[in-house]
């Protein structure tokens, strides 16, 4: 099989360019579907992994999925992904673990 950035690029460049999937991306997951708008803008990071506005993107589908999500599992999955794009697109990695005081 092809390697996925190989695949992505491909596809990219199909649609119109990785902007163009990533924006689908987006609106496919304001319409609600997360599973295929994952699939897409998981594509476009791979296409163009450098690229911060495409991080954002993925980063905001990704909470946005976690936000959904009921199964705590899946939910440290898609924060663990969203943290990677913030990371990549150079913004500050979102915790939510709380710290615990005896004060």
């Amino acid at each position: 099989p092809a390697a996925d950035a190989a695949l992505a690029g491909a596809l990219c460049e199909m649609v119109g360019g990785v902007s163009v999937l990533a924006e689908r991306a987006r609106q496919i997951a304001d319409e609600g579907e997360f599973r295929i708008a994952s699939h897409l803008i998981d594509m476009a990071s791979d296409a163009a992994p450098d690229a911060s506005e495409i991080h954002e993107i993925r980063a905001s589908i990704y909470t946005d999925r976690r936000a959904q999500e009921s199964s705590l599992m899946a939910k440290g999955i898609f924060e663990s992904a969203a943290n990677e794009s913030r990371q990549a697109a150079g913004q500050p990695i979102q915790s939510r673990r709380r710290t615990l005081s005896l004060e």
